[in-house]
């Protein structure tokens, strides 16, 4: 039987958020949702995933930090021996909050910065943004926090990069990690913003020299890149999609999904207040598209049925390619396939490995 153990968990702690930013997912807003779980369901779902072994859980939003549970969560989760770490805009980081963070030490803050000033900013939604995420993000390091940058790129933020690394090593940023916008909620509205297919190759080019260049920061692209065989831009040991796999999102509403990106009612696996969350993690009805996974079930038209990592791989991030084109296992982005055409690679299909033939390690 497969390993079916659980290991991370993202918690959006709330649906509430103090800026309206233009590659939101999940379309979150200052609203403030009257379904959101308490502080005891919260806890009583946090001891379950402790008693599973889940080697950690990420707080996440909305903004995580607008929870009136915020603070009593930290602290019950840090009580339970689950490491925890926090993802947040850094739009209105308190004191207090970074006090509270230093003490329960999570293994990482996590803050969104989407470029320089103007990009950023633009993105946000906010003029004074970009000066308040990295203002967090220098209390954060002042305060001995462990912290990550997390960019998203688009079309006019993503030559930005190249600027904003020296900044983030000077700030002493221990982690960043690059993403992908997807036209998911609100940015399926800024469609035109979108990667194309070369501008990710470019990106690709420039998070490996990015990598050469500030091996500090710990760069690293995010799976939604895809397979990356050589390891210039992410780790070569990535098995693909994880969701439902061994990792799982849960909404501010107790509802269970593969991923926070798959953000669909149609992706809802079980609720917590209904159904205890080992039993949603091990029911066999639950997460088909990757557990059940079938090279033979995949579009005819996928760009990955050449290719012989697809049993490994099973096409890619699962939420990039149901954004791009309403189904799964045909991510439109990869950084193997970006190299194979950019170097004119002819990689063997997963037929032709059974006939021996190797694919790069």
């Amino acid at each position: 039987m497969p390993d079916r153990r659980l290991r991370a968990v993202i918690l959006e702690l709330t649906r509430r958020c103090n800026l309206s930013c233009l590659h939101c997912g999940s379309a979150c807003d200052n609203l403030v949702p009257d379904d959101e779980l308490t502080f005891r369901q919260w806890a009583d779902l946090i001891h379950d995933l402790s008693g599973m072994d889940v080697e950690k859980v990420a707080f996440s939003g909305g903004e995580a930090t607008t929870s009136p549970h915020f603070e009593k969560l930290v602290r019950y989760t840090r009580d339970e021996g689950v490491r925890f770490g926090v993802i947040t805009n850094g739009f209105n980081l308190s004191d207090e909050a970074v006090d509270l963070l230093r003490e329960c030490k999570p293994f990482a803050v996590g803050v969104s910065v989407d470029g320089r000033a103007a990009s950023h900013n633009r993105i946000r939604g906010h003029p004074e943004s970009f000066i308040r995420a990295i203002d967090s993000l220098n209390r954060l390091n002042c305060a001995g926090i462990s912290t990550a940058a997390i960019t998203a790129l688009n079309s006019f933020n993503y030559r930005d990069l190249a600027e904003l690394a020296p900044l983030l090593e000077r700030l002493g940023v221990r982690a960043w990690q690059i993403q992908l916008a997807m036209p998911l909620g609100r940015m399926k509205e800024n469609d035109e913003w979108l990667l194309s297919r070369f501008q990710f190759a470019e990106v690709v080019r420039m998070i490996a020299d990015l990598r050469l260049k500030h091996p500090l920061l710990n760069l690293s692209a995010a799976d939604c890149f895809g397979f990356d065989s050589l390891g210039i831009a992410k780790s070569a040991e990535w098995k693909g999609c994880s969701a439902g796999m061994y990792t799982l999102g849960i909404k501010s509403n107790g509802d269970v999904l593969p991923c926070l990106s798959l953000y669909e009612e149609r992706f809802v696996c079980g609720n917590v207040l209904d159904r205890p969350i080992e039993e949603i993690w091990h029911d066999p009805d639950n997460f088909g598209f990757n557990r059940r996974f079938s090279a033979g079930r995949v579009e005819a038209s996928s760009a990955c049925l050449d290719c012989g990592k697809l049993n490994d791989c099973r096409g890619g991030c699962a939420s990039m390619s149901y954004a791009y084109n309403g189904y799964f296992h045909d991510s439109p982005f990869c950084v193997d396939r970006s190299i194979r055409d950019i170097f004119r690679i002819s990689w063997p299909t997963d037929k032709e490995n059974e006939h021996g033939l190797e694919t790069p390690a």
